[in-house]
């Protein structure tokens, strides 16, 4: 039987900067403050004496959000990348949409990869990290139509938290904190996979 990484492991992968954005509310709010801030503007009603401080904060915020994609594929890999159904396939990335690129895994809070077959059906699984949630989503779509809405799941609801047309296991709590409950999300994972490889079989 193949072992399942440890919480302390898989926090491990979670770059410095993002752990310390997840974690203290400060560094949190002034990352979204500044990534805010369109990059060609100045903060409004900046002081030539606070225009150095600005320019480190912005680089650090920066910083932050290009690693919150590491952050999440790394989170992604660690849950999904064994899941493997007879006939799909990763979608290939040029066909995976807008969803991979750093802003947009920013902009959603979210990645996510998607699996095909020659049948017209594609499975869509995400993970998203924000300091008061971690959540797991997937869709099972056939012609482009999700077929989940009335699966019956313990750990999952249909259309939570923002989600449309995704089953989505919301926990509580941020991924990197030490008191996070790993094991749910371990159990919601294999939920998941094993409603999804019941439906196919």
């Amino acid at each position: 039987m193949e072992r399942i990484m440890s919480h302390r492991e898989a926090v491990e992968l979670i770059p410095d900067s993002v752990r310390q954005y997840l974690t203290d509310s400060k560094i949190y709010s002034a990352v979204n403050h500044i990534t805010g801030i369109k990059k060609d503007a100045l903060e409004t009603g900046l002081e030539w004496d606070e225009l150095g401080d600005f320019l480190e904060a912005r680089a650090a915020a920066l910083l932050v959000k290009s690693e919150y994609a590491i952050a999440s594929y790394s989170i992604w890999k660690t849950l999904w990348d064994d899941f493997a159904i007879e006939g799909f396939r990763l979608v290939d990335l040029d066909d995976q949409g807008t969803n991979l690129q750093p802003k947009d895994v920013w902009d959603q809070n979210s990645f996510g990869l998607s699996l095909e077959n020659s049948n017209d059906y594609e499975i869509q699984l995400y993970v998203s990290l924000t300091s008061s949630s971690t959540e797991l989503a997937f869709d099972v779509m056939k012609n482009e139509k999700s077929i989940t809405k009335n699966w019956q799941l313990n750990n999952y609801k249909y259309n939570d938290a923002g989600w449309e047309d995704f089953m989505v296991a919301s926990l509580p709590g941020n991924l990197v904190d030490k008191d996070f409950d790993w094991p749910r999300l371990i159990e919601a994972r294999d939920e998941a996979i094993a409603a999804i490889c019941v439906h196919f079989a």
